[in-house]
């Protein structure tokens, strides 16, 4: 896991005008988010994901899958791109069923992952997580 302070103002709530139920999470750069955050998180996951490979002694062909957050359907194919690993197609349906529900999407597709007969014994998941505040988690499942 690792985080990037930097990134600490690009999502606030403004919590002191409002009542709690009208607190909304407000993107204070668009631009900065789409770009400079993204360029991070490819490099920093990247850099991630051949690390931690390196450290079990396995190659990207012997990962079976990989699982992330419900982003959008375009950030699977950048990272499936970015990676040469396939991104689950249960991360697609989950999006399209449930939306982004935050930290829970990963933990809702490799629960999905795990109870289905897809997987056998030895097989290798990839569980990568990003979030907008500039943290990333890559981590490396045997079946």
């Amino acid at each position: 896991m690792e985080t990037d302070g930097t990134f600490h103002d690009l999502f606030q709530v403004d919590y002191k005008q409002a009542p709690w139920y009208e607190w909304r999470e407000e993107c204070q750069s668009p631009d900065r988010y789409r770009f400079e955050l993204a360029m991070h998180s490819r490099t920093r996951l990247s850099r991630m994901v051949t690390e931690v490979l390196a450290h079990a002694d396995i190659h990207k062909d012997q990962v079976r899958t990989a699982i992330m957050q419900n982003v959008t359907a375009s950030a699977y194919s950048f990272y499936e791109s970015l990676l040469g690993i396939a991104i689950h197609p249960v991360c697609r349906t989950h999006l399209s069923r449930y939306g982004h529900l935050g930290a829970m999407d990963v933990v809702l597709n490799l629960a999905h992952l795990l109870r289905s007969d897809e997987l056998a014994p030895g097989d290798h998941v990839l569980v990568l997580n990003n979030s907008p505040v500039a943290a990333w988690a890559v981590s490396l499942w045997e079946i």
